[in-house]
């Protein structure tokens, strides 16, 4: 059974990350926001959920949701990837800003979504 929440999670997850992908590509911008989109929120996702699973453990929604959905989401391969392109290309300056804005953005959402949690398990169940 838990091979199978891994693998519903991660297909949502793929998903997820190719549609986000399919948005930015509107804009025809020259820097890899999709991925630094999607390492933002996978990183404020695995805040809010691992801080949820720590006041109420459940082995099923974590493999569903940290395991299958985010290995599924976040794109950690990606950002690398593209950053080495960036510098291969020549644009230093735009390899750095990626490395350094998904480093930022990543550690700050998992920060928020852990702060964010705590603030609605206040105000849901008090104090």
């Amino acid at each position: 059974m838990s091979v199978l929440f891994v693998f519903l999670g991660g297909g949502i997850g793929s998903v997820s990350r190719y549609l986000v992908g399919e948005l930015w590509k509107v804009l025809g911008i020259n820097f890899p926001l999709a991925t630094l989109s999607v390492n933002i929120i996978g990183s404020y996702i695995i805040g809010f959920v691992w801080s949820y699973l720590l006041t109420k453990p459940n082995q099923s929604l974590g493999l569903f949701c940290i395991t299958g959905f985010l290995g599924g989401f976040t794109t950690f391969s990606s950002f690398s990837l593209e950053t080495i392109q960036l510098f291969m290309k020549g644009n230093v300056w735009l390899g750095i800003s990626n490395i350094g804005l998904n480093l930022l953005f990543s550690l700050l959402g998992v920060y928020l979504g852990m702060k964010s949690f705590a603030i609605l398990k206040i105000y849901f169940e008090g104090t």
